[in-house]
């Protein structure tokens, strides 16, 4: 686990939910966030290929969503289907990613869940 982030996963990674807390975010908006990533990606993943980006507002916040897949070649290679939903907790942050990515040939059942985990989310309390 990185330093603000934590990964959920059943199946020793096959299957992952990721999600992240920025306190300090360095874009104005998700949006812009998601589009350098996907720059830096688009060149790493092989045969990556983006579904959709879109601003998406999230708990009536900023936000973004982001859908791509690529062919794995190391840790369980073979087609994977990604998304992110990123959004701003309040004026200026913190920044939540809330990520799955799962093998595409599971991908239908793992966005349901995804979609249940979008609904169910609540950002933690903030510190006093």
């Amino acid at each position: 686990m990185n330093e603000g982030q934590i990964d959920y996963t059943p199946d020793d990674g096959a299957h992952r939910i990721r999600i992240s807390v920025d306190p300090d975010p360095d874009f104005d908006h998700p949006y812009l966030h998601l589009e350098n990533m996907e720059e830096q990606l688009s060149t790493r993943l092989p045969g990556y290929r983006r579904i959709g980006m879109e601003k998406k507002t999230f708990r009536d916040r900023p936000g973004a969503l982001w859908e791509f897949t690529w062919n794995e070649t190391k840790d369980h290679p073979g087609p994977r289907h990604g998304i992110d939903q990123m959004y701003y907790g309040g004026p200026g942050g913190p920044e939540y990613a809330l990520y799955l990515t799962a093998p595409q040939e599971s991908w239908e059942a793992s966005r349901e869940k995804f979609d249940v985990m979008l609904r169910s989310w609540r950002a933690p309390k903030a510190r006093q």
